[in-house]
């Protein structure tokens, strides 16, 4: 399987689409304050006929749905897609998980709104407990916003701009596994009907930001170059401003002690015996440090386009993206332009032995980030059960994965070789 990229021309953004994008934001705003109550109501009626009268497999079945939409399936299925496409595809999917996750802890600090069964006792949590505050819902927000980028990985393709009933199936697709998370986050009594369609408009608004306001080009490898390689201030800048708006309103707005909810809450079983410090602040402060994730990948980049490549960015371009222009001034212009050298393009036994390893790795990583139990110190909860794992994930993709697989030959050897063969030639020349 290769994701294939055409190279394009960057494009700018016209005044409307700022405006129209602006609109769009004010807009949600607007509808989540005027049919808040209405919708928490309505949806709190259905969720408990759904759970008085179906059946319990089915609603368990339910609750294991929702985890789909939950921080560690989505790293995983990003992961996957690390593994078929370009560079830019994998950090910008990465960059929106991050961005996506800051915005809804920022937006929960905000509301501190409720879950629907921290006050009404006919609701229970399903197969898992999600405490922290519910507005918006981050399931659907980060799963809208991951789902509908990974549709447009698939549309940047070449076979699916070519063939129209591939765009149109994919999208609905991604509709349909929309839906389904949505619907089994609702029963399964995480959150309410208005936080849902809250995250779900949030989620949307991301995704068109990202590429129509922001006009991110997938397929453009000099973009990423100029984004990532030299933006380095602007880098540093956006984080430091993102990292101290939460760190402001996690001290301007602190957590309440919430003594009626965490009543309710020592009522289930499932959720009795998180420590009640803990209780409100998982979603809200302990996420923060799974923003700082980007700017390990940042560093990935970087250790990667100067330890390994040495500074030669059209030799950097060429390994991550299949194609790129030939300057006169890269080592190869001696390779030949049908010679597919993407790190990732290989045989399909080898994507999937490669593939394989990379979920091994990276389910390792991740293992004490489950393994870690809610009841721990906070301090101990925010650096190896989030920071830590989130860190080596995010910085192995784009570094240590690559020096690993190339040491066990999973990766596309055109390249190197081509440059040691280089090398060799200009060395027996020079010698002669």
């Amino acid at each position: 399987m290769r994701i294939s990229a055409i190279e394009t021309k960057n494009k700018r953004t016209s005044p409307f689409v700022y405006f129209l994008i602006f609109a769009y934001f004010c807009f949600t705003f607007i509808i989540e304050f005027l049919l808040c109550d209405y919708l928490t109501k309505l949806g709190n009626e259905i969720v408990e006929n759904v759970q008085l009268n179906w059946n319990t497999v089915v609603l368990n079945m339910f609750g294991y749905i929702s985890y789909l939409g939950t921080l560690f399936p989505l790293l995983i299925l990003i992961v996957v897609i690390y593994n078929y496409s370009n560079i830019y595809k994998s950090f910008i999917i990465l960059l929106i998980f991050f961005i996506a996750h800051l915005l809804t802890n920022i937006l929960k600090l905000v509301y501190k709104q409720k879950r629907p069964f921290f006050e009404e006792l006919n609701i229970k949590p399903l197969v898992f407990c999600y405490l922290g505050y519910g507005n918006p819902s981050g399931h659907m927000l980060m799963t809208t916003s991951i789902y509908l980028t990974i549709w447009h990985i698939l549309y940047a393709n070449s076979s699916f701009k070519e063939k129209k009933y591939r765009k149109y199936l994919s999208l609905s697709i991604t509709i349909t596994m929309l839906v389904i998370i949505f619907l089994s986050t609702l029963f399964s009594g995480f959150n309410c009907l208005n936080q849902l369609i809250f995250g779900l408009l949030i989620g949307i608004g991301i995704y068109l930001s990202f590429f129509y306001v922001l006009n991110v080009d997938l397929n453009n490898g000099h973009q990423f170059e100029n984004n990532l390689l030299t933006n380095n201030i602007t880098c540093i800048i956006v984080n430091a401003v993102l990292i101290t708006t939460e760190f402001l309103l996690f001290y301007v707005l602190p957590i309440s002690n919430h003594d009626q909810w965490n009543t309710n809450i020592d009522k289930i079983d499932i959720c009795k015996n998180i420590p009640v410090q803990n209780r409100f602040a998982d979603e809200s402060f302990l996420g923060f440090p799974i923003f700082l994730g980007n700017i390990f990948a940042f560093l990935g980049v970087k250790f990667e386009y100067y330890f390994t490549f040495q500074r030669n960015s059209q030799d950097w371009n060429k390994y991550n993206f299949e194609k790129i222009e030939k300057l006169d001034d890269s080592m190869l212009s001696k390779i030949s332009d049908d010679i597919q050298i993407q790190w990732n393009h290989t045989p399909n036994l080898v994507n999937v032995v490669r593939l394989i390893l990379i979920l091994i790795m990276t389910t390792i990583i991740l293992l004490p980030a489950v393994l870690i139990s809610w009841e721990n110190s906070i301090y101990i909860i925010f650096f190896f059960k989030f920071l830590t794992p989130v860190a080596l994930v995010s910085f192995s993709m784009f570094y240590l994965y690559k020096l690993i697989l190339k040491k066990l030959r999973l990766i596309n050897q055109e390249l190197f070789n081509a440059l040691d063969d280089f090398e060799s030639s200009k060395n027996l020349i020079e010698n002669s």
